[in-house]
């Protein structure tokens, strides 16, 4: 069993706006990441402004704004237990839906608790296992119990021969890996350098996560494999 707790230490949104997402991202996991991914059962937990968390339960940090400019929302596990840190002020500034980033986090951190997970060799280029990256944007997510949280790739995606889809829960992807979606981006591992990838949306932008600079998630991804 993985407890996790969702922490609120935002200054302006109360408690009872996030205990009404709780059940959504619950649901989600459950019924949907959980079987795809093969992840033993998972219970989140909402921790009030006042409250403390449990030391040993995964931690999912609702705060203001981010400490890694561009970001919206990362994971890591530096303290030794895995952690996410959601910036609910900047989600609101750039539009971003709010349940959708804190799904996005939370089923990444399930995948790869470590930070460590790297997909085979395609193409010369080692990719690096971020469930949610590939189909990020808030339109490619899907209502849950009211609410909308973000879509997610299936273990197909990363293949080195193509093996038969769907690729991603929705089933929007025609191709596995390195196939994204508009409003997508991947990090991957070539001729012992980083790169990133992103496919624009129809107006030629990208997205808010595919645009930060070369800064947490290329971190993250040196952790399990270091060119």
């Amino acid at each position: 069993m993985i407890d996790i707790s969702l922490i609120n230490r935002t200054s302006r949104i109360r408690d009872a706006r996030f205990a009404f997402v709780l059940p959504a991202l619950q649901a989600q996991i459950t019924e949907d990441f959980g079987p795809a991914w093969d992840i033993e059962p998972v219970t989140l937990h909402l921790v009030g402004r006042r409250q403390q968390p449990n030391p040993v339960h995964w931690k999912v940090w609702l705060l203001n704004n981010s400490d890694q400019p561009g970001d919206l929302g990362y994971h890591e596990d530096d303290t030794g237990i895995p952690e996410a840190k959601i910036f609910v002020e900047d989600d609101l500034r750039y539009g971003a839906e709010i349940s959708v980033t804190i799904s996005h986090e939370l089923l990444e951190m399930l995948a790869d608790p470590q930070i460590t997970r790297m997909g085979p060799t395609i193409d010369g280029a080692q990719y690096v296992v971020e469930v949610c990256d590939g189909v990020e944007a808030d339109g490619d997510g899907y209502i849950k119990l009211g609410l909308r949280v973000s879509n997610f790739v299936l273990p197909a995606y990363y293949t080195e021969a193509p093996a038969p889809g769907p690729y991603d829960f929705r089933g929007l992807l025609q191709v596995p890996c390195p196939a994204l979606r508009p409003g997508g981006y991947a990090l991957f591992l070539k001729d012992n350098a980083w790169h990133t990838t992103a496919a624009r949306y129809e107006d030629g932008t990208l997205s808010h996560r595919a645009v930060r600079p070369a800064g947490r998630s290329w971190q993250r991804a040196a952790k399990g494999s270091v060119p």
